[in-house]
């Protein structure tokens, strides 16, 4: 369970949910599991590529905020239709609406993870079924779109005696883990640049006007937790994974982070170098 000792009731006023973003979370229709992929799967690069080089990859651009990359819902959707491994009928569901199934039994996310997934048409706020017709992925069920901040659920009495997490406690949307990370460390004033090294490289520019120049710069425009602004993500699957590598090619099974600093401030910052490969994106 989330929680080993006594929790009373009045001790927990309310659970907000945040995860990573895109990939593929997928329940079947009465709720079982059924398929989960990360955004660091690379199997969907040849759709991506594809789209990126044909008019599809223009109209999410212009409708969503977002260019084509492997590790979103939409590539991967249509690389496990090609492969004939989806069901025809299926929920699709973020990280965190994963878990807030397994806590309330309801299928809802919030604004931030279906902008950052490139699904979210930027005009009207709502599903960009436009673009779902335009990739060909076929239909499937999607959760109710609401505010990070309004509530979603209660805890069940199954989920309380499996997490324990009071029975009713309300379950508020949350959102996906960068939108908030920035807003938490007070990124959401306009010229702050918040930079994450964690599993990927992110970093975030919020902005409270869109101009068509933003889009065609930075790989994401998310919408922010408050609903109205948004923020420009330049970001790639690059920063964990090196780490590892990194630590594999100097023989060390342990992370001295201390030691990688020394080594990187002793080396010269001419103009090509320090010259690092190998350089992977995404899974390794």
């Amino acid at each position: 369970g989330v929680f080993t000792g006594d929790v009373e009731k009045g001790s927990i006023a309310g659970v907000g949910l945040s995860a990573a973003g895109n990939g593929l979370y997928l329940l079947t229709p009465d709720g079982c599991d059924l398929l989960g992929v990360t955004s660091m799967d690379r199997r969907a690069g040849a759709f991506a590529e594809a789209w990126r080089k044909s008019p599809i990859g223009d109209r999410i651009l212009e409708i969503t905020g977002n260019h084509v990359w492997a590790g979103q819902p939409l590539p991967l959707l249509a690389h496990l239709r090609e492969k004939g491994a989806l069901p025809d009928d299926f929920h699709l569901l973020f990280c965190k609406d994963w878990l807030r199934h397994r806590l309330t039994g309801e299928y809802v996310t919030d604004l931030s993870d279906a902008s950052a997934a490139g699904m979210l048409d930027l005009r009207t706020g709502e599903w960009s079924h436009e673009i779902f017709k335009d990739t060909g992925v076929g239909k499937f069920r999607l959760p109710r779109l609401t505010g990070s901040c309004q509530a979603t659920g209660h805890v069940t009495r199954a989920a309380s005696k499996e997490s324990g997490i009071p029975e009713g406690i309300p379950v508020f949307a949350g959102g996906i883990d960068l939108a908030l990370a920035a807003w938490a460390d007070g990124s959401g004033a306009p010229d702050t640049i918040h930079i994450t090294a964690g599993t990927w490289s992110i970093n975030q520019l919020p902005c409270d006007g869109l101009e068509p120049s933003d889009v065609n710069r930075f790989l994401q425009v998310v919408t922010a937790p408050n609903g109205r602004d948004h923020t420009l993500v330049e970001s790639s699957p690059t920063s964990a994974i090196n780490l590892d590598v990194l630590c594999t090619l100097r023989g060390s099974s342990e992370r001295d982070f201390i030691a990688w600093d020394d080594c990187l401030c002793g080396t010269p910052l001419d103009e090509d170098d320090p010259f690092y490969l190998p350089y992977p994106a995404g899974a390794w």
